[in-house]
């Protein structure tokens, strides 16, 4: 189970919500077009239930048998990465 201390969560949450209110800016300064904006929203959606529930990412680790909850996060991001790069060439 995941031990994250309520300071480092606050953080996280607060990390989150900066993140999505920057998303939410450039959207409304025309800055960011709104078919790569949904790829943006979803991670930053995402962020935000992983600072409210890091349970998630214990759970998802029991799941696909990863011992530490960090390879996880790596992975994910990994593949958020590779979808962004395929959502930028099509």
């Amino acid at each position: 189970m995941l031990n994250i201390p309520p300071p480092l969560r606050v953080a996280l949450l607060a990390g989150s919500l900066i993140y999505l209110g920057l998303i939410l800016i450039l959207l409304k300064r025309k800055r960011l077009n709104v078919q790569y904006s949904i790829i943006w929203l979803a991670s930053a959606v995402v962020f935000i239930l992983l600072a409210v529930f890091p349970v998630i990412i214990a759970k998802l680790g029991t799941i696909f048998a990863i011992e530490m909850p960090a390879n996880l996060v790596f992975t994910l991001l990994f593949v958020f990465v590779l979808l962004l790069l395929l959502s930028l060439s099509c």
